[in-house]
């Protein structure tokens, strides 16, 4: 996992770039230092977790760091 890309970061970043999106590549706006969590991590140190980096959403691992979901707020809430 390097990183993570949603529609704030095209829309933000892109535009603040002024970079036609037709021609942008995903790691030219993506997050790059984001958190993650492994699927047999409990949903309150998931939920912490999106609290403390005030994310919506974090990326799933197993523990061979194969991503296997996206968990979100409203899933641990």
């Amino acid at each position: 996992l390097i990183g993570v890309i949603s529609n704030r970061d095209i829309t933000v970043r892109a535009a603040a770039k002024g970079l036609c999106l037709n021609e942008t590549k995903v790691y030219e706006v993506m997050s790059i230092e984001t958190g993650f969590v492994f699927e047999d991590q409990s949903t309150e140190y998931v939920s912490n977790l999106m609290i403390e980096l005030q994310a919506q959403r974090l990326p799933v691992l197993n523990r061979e760091n194969y991503l296997v979901g996206i968990v979100s707020f409203h899933d641990v809430s």
